[in-house]
């Protein structure tokens, strides 16, 4: 409880001070409570509900991201029997219930191109950070990072297509060796209306360590300006799985502040 009322505090601060930050160095941030459920060929299921806060501010061409979750994690495992010469014998189901801090990611960026309402291209190194209690099953408890490339192209006067492309290096843990992998998202940013936008991505990121099968997912934002001309506009989410293994499905709601579908330097 503790954990999601600091989240929560930090939010509102933001919010808070964002007005009075200096012309040439936005604050922007974002609060996005979610839900999903996954499954996996093995049997494993379970549901995790994550509180991220996201804070960061761009100055000139740097932009500085991190993110905070909160997460509650719940898992079922099946009965696995034991082949051998007793009959019956059998790991019997177990199931995990934990919430804690999950790993802080934080990512800066270097807008390389234009920006500022047109064409962006950026790079940007992604960090994840070992702060989750991997006992709990919340991280591996091992340092990430992502290396990236991401471009947002506006075409006319209602669309932007976008992508990113970034090299997950990922660390071994004692029983598990995690494979490198490329990753990938393409979509677009339709506007609806005056205000509101539509924002469809596909995206192809973590491979499963056993198969090293990668895992596909669609998404699906609706982006609305709460005040128009002030940044603050409410988001809603919804993700599946395309391929791979585990399967997932999540939604997601929040508030984000100068940080909508044509913001560079994720």
């Amino acid at each position: 409880m503790r954990g999601r009322f600091l989240l929560i505090a930090a939010g509102a601060a933001l919010f808070a001070a964002a007005d009075s930050a200096a012309a040439d160095i936005q604050t922007f941030g974002s609060f996005a409570p979610g839900v999903a459920r996954f499954s996996a060929d093995s049997g494993v299921e379970g549901d995790l509900a994550s509180i991220p806060l996201t804070l960061g501010l761009r100055v000139k061409r740097l932009s500085l991201r991190a993110s905070v979750p909160y997460l509650e994690v719940s898992a079922r495992t099946p009965e696995i029997p034991i082949p051998g010469p007793i009959p019956g014998l059998a790991i019997p189901e177990q199931s995990i219930d934990q919430s804690g801090m999950g790993d802080v990611v934080f990512t800066p960026a270097v807008l390389l191109a234009g920006g500022s309402g047109h064409s962006a291209l950026w790079g940007s190194l992604r960090a994840k950070l070992p702060t989750a209690d991997e006992q709990d099953g919340l991280g591996t408890g091992q340092f990430d990072y992502s290396p990236g490339l991401g471009v947002l192209v506006p075409l006319g006067t209602r669309f932007t297509a976008g992508g990113l492309v970034r090299y997950d290096v990922r660390g071994d843990t004692p029983e598990i060796e995690y494979e490198d992998h490329l990753a990938a998202t393409l979509g677009g940013t339709v506007r609806l209306g005056l205000l509101d936008a539509l924002t469809a991505m596909v995206s192809r990121g973590d491979v499963s360590p056993d198969h090293g099968d990668p895992v596909d997912t669609f998404s699906l934002a609706w982006y609305h300006p709460l005040v128009p001309g002030h940044g603050a506009a409410f988001t809603a989410t919804a993700l599946t799985g395309l391929g791979g293994d585990p399967q997932t499905l999540g939604v997601s709601i929040g508030i984000a502040f100068n940080d909508g579908p044509w913001d560079w330097g994720r």
